[in-house]
This record gives C-alpha cells, structure tokens and sequence, in this order.
C-alpha cells in the first residue's frame, strides 16, 4: 500500500506516467524485510520510477538486493523442549504485536492525512505515545500519511 502510494505521489508531483508494479514486482517486494523501513521504501520507489522504461514497475527494475532476497520466509525450526517452545512462542507473539502495531498506525496516519493530532485523537491514544509509537517503528507523519 505504501509503495503504491510512495509511486503515486513520486509521478504526480514529477509528472511522470506510471501505472503500478507488475504482480511480481509487487510479491518480491512483499517478501523483502525492508531494513531501512519507510524511508528505504520510498528512495527505492523513486529510484525505480526515474529509471522505469515501461509502464509498470517489474522485476527487472527492482534493486539487487530485493529482486535476490527470498521469496518465502525460511521455515521456523521445531523446538527441541519446551524453553526453546516458550521463547520462540514469545518471539512469535512479539512479531505479530509489532507488525499490527505498524499497520495500525500507518492506517491511523493514512485517515487522517498525516496529521499526527488528528490521528492520536480518532484512535482514542494521546498525542505523545502516538508520537512514541511512531518513532518505534521510524515512521513519521509524511510517511504513514502517504501510505505501504
């Protein structure tokens, strides 16, 4: 969601005629763990979109690093006992936690337009923890506001 609105925006503003990713583009994109976050997203969005040479962002456009990264998350190993089952239970459940943590407030961001206030009051948090929140996961109000 985000690249397609990092894309939109990029070809608005520079007048320059994209219409999306190919499917592909987009699942190898999907798969990627994105290191850089929001930030990393968008400078590769633009860079793919200045040196697109069709109508649709493919494979061949991505960088390196994403069109090689796996495609499918690497199996979780089966514990041994049951510390091992209790740790990994809990790195599970941290994931989850930080992935719907993200996704809520780039969508929070996205109603309201990137206004941070205006978000942390429709979700029922106060401004500051908003706030927090947002620096958890390197996101700011131009970035959820615009959409992954």
């Amino acid at each position: 969601m985000l690249a397609n609105a990092f894309l939109s925006r990029f070809c608005k503003k520079n007048e320059v005629n994209l219409k999306g990713f190919t499917p592909e583009a987009m699942a190898q994109m999907e798969s990627y763990r994105w290191p850089g976050n929001v930030r990393e997203l968008r400078n590769i969005v633009e860079r793919m979109a200045i040196l697109c040479d069709s109508d649709r962002i493919g494979l061949g456009h991505l960088p390196p690093e994403i069109r090689q990264a796996p495609t499918q998350p690497a199996a979780t190993p089966i514990p041994q006992n049951w510390d091992e089952f209790r740790r990994l239970k809990q790195q599970v459940r941290d994931a989850a936690v930080q992935e719907l943590e993200r996704r809520f407030l780039i969508q929070s961001l996205q109603r309201s337009s990137g206004n941070v206030s205006k978000a942390a009051e429709e979700v029922g948090m106060q401004r500051t923890n908003f706030h927090a929140l947002m620096r958890k996961y390197g996101l700011s109000a131009e970035s959820g506001g615009s959409g992954v």
